[in-house]
């Protein structure tokens, strides 16, 4: 980050922090990039909008605070950080190495017989989370195949439950009515936490292409399906050359 900051003090860009572009500011512009991002895609569930419903950005970037009992709609990649938020005790295992060890049963030393030893016991926070997905089959199957078995056994360990093939019906005061095995039930909820995916954010597009300005489309800006920074990256760079 260092060096991209100095790399644009060097090159006369200039960065405008704190600032929420409007159809003004970009009037005398010849090009415009938008590299927006995305937003959390709300599902049209009957009931999303309801008081105990919140997007994972809620929770992950703003620290909203979640009941005792909650219910995560969807298990990609954002679904599992989401749940594995809410899991966390104290400082997470993985930025210190002796906390790890003593998680994962894994002996440095080489004292016990193949450096393993007996794991500690996952310490599990007072919050019933339960993890839903609409497709049957294997939960959270679109995660990394060298990764995907750690979140998936951290949440198990950590008391979390989840259902598959569920179709959800409506999103209530009590939590979310659910068909699930052809049968209806209600899982018990203070919160509902939303993690269906993003949607494209592109807040002056429509505006800026109607007064006739060249407007180019980058990142998640471009496509929220898969985010790839790598792909971003490339087409920032591309781009870029042909201005």
């Amino acid at each position: 980050m260092r060096y991209f900051k100095r790399q644009l003090q060097i090159t006369g860009v200039i960065v405008k922090n704190n600032t929420e572009a409007t159809l003004s500011h970009l009037q005398h512009f010849d090009e415009i990039i938008l590299a927006s991002g995305v937003i959390p895609h709300i599902p049209e569930i009957d009931g999303h909008d309801n008081p105990i419903v919140k997007t994972y950005l809620d929770v992950l970037k703003y620290h909203q605070p979640t009941g005792e009992k909650v219910v995560i709609i969807g298990s990609g990649g954002i679904g599992f950080d989401t749940g594995l938020y809410l899991t966390q005790t104290g400082q997470c295992s993985s930025l210190s190495p002796c906390a790890f060890n003593k998680e994962w049963g894994i002996d440095p030393t080489l004292t016990h017989r193949g450096g393993i030893t007996s794991a500690d016991p996952f310490i599990k926070k007072d919050k019933q989370i339960v993890m839903t997905q609409r497709k049957s089959g294997k939960f959270g199957l679109s995660l990394g195949k060298t990764t995907g078995w750690i979140h998936r056994l951290t949440l198990q360990k950590k008391g979390v439950k989840w259902l598959t093939g569920c179709h959800y019906q409506k999103i209530t005061e009590q939590g979310v009515i659910i068909e699930h095995n052809e049968q209806q039930q209600l899982l018990a909820a203070d919160s509902v936490i939303l993690c269906t995916g993003q949607q494209s954010y592109r807040p002056l597009l429509q505006a800026l292409q109607q007064e006739n300005k060249t407007v180019h489309l980058i990142g998640g800006a471009k496509e929220a399906k898969a985010l790839d920074a790598k792909r971003a990256i490339k087409q920032g760079t591309e781009l870029a050359l042909t201005i």
